[in-house]
């Protein structure tokens, strides 16, 4: 069985919060070099710079387990006055006021972007053990929702299916069965959205380690 040398992990809030993640639990049991590059708030823009980043400074390789956590789609990273300024999901204004959300921010845009972004990271880490995960589905469309109601995507799904083949389920899709919705039946703290530190472990045991051959 293969015994990595380093494991990577890359993400959002999903992956680096107050408590231990998915990321820390798999990180101790593999017991190997631990880089943690998420950041909470941040969408899949920044986690597609911070993997190219990472690569041009660490040079992944076969040696290595990579495993990503894509977040919500509907999320703004920008670079400025050198640093990422992550909004969380757009829609809750927190960063872009709803004036500037409306007159240029594009739903099927950051759709569009998102699965261009999978797309790309699945051929850099071709030579690389990978799993990709995800806060929730990536491609989730609820048009129960009016910002979804009339947006068409069917196009892009169609165009990116192959890269989703060997998705991982979400953590909130196999963790709070509350989809299309972000309700966790269990927080950590009362109206705390997060996976507790008990599911996390749940994560890592019943989802991620059954998919890697480690010597541990």
């Amino acid at each position: 069985m293969k015994k990595y040398k380093r494991f990577f992990a890359f993400g959002c809030s999903f992956t680096k919060w107050k408590w231990p993640t998915w990321a820390d639990v798999l990180a101790d049991h593999l017991d190997i070099e631990y880089h943690n590059l998420a950041e909470p708030a941040v969408g899949n823009e920044y986690i597609f710079h911070k993997i190219v980043e990472t690569n041009a400074i660490h040079k992944f390789t076969k040696d290595d387990l990579v495993i990503v956590c894509w977040t919500n789609f509907a999320r703004e990273d920008r670079y400025k006055d050198s640093r990422w300024i992550p909004s969380g999901n757009i829609y809750n204004y927190q960063v872009y006021n709803k004036q500037w959300v409306d007159q240029w921010f594009d739903l099927k845009g950051a759709l569009l972007k998102t699965n261009s972004f999978i797309a790309a990271t699945t051929h850099i880490l071709e030579h690389t053990d990978y799993l990709f995960t995800s806060m929730m589905p990536v491609n989730l469309i609820n048009k129960e929702d009016d910002i979804y109601r009339e947006l068409s995507v069917d196009d892009i799904l169609n165009t990116y299916q192959f890269y989703f083949i060997n998705f991982l389920p979400s953590m909130v899709e196999y963790l709070y069965d509350s989809l299309p919705y972000c309700r966790n039946p269990e927080p950590q703290i009362v109206g705390d959205h997060h996976p507790s530190e008990k599911q996390h472990k749940q994560y890592v045991q019943e989802v991620i380690l059954p998919c890697i051959q480690q010597d541990t």
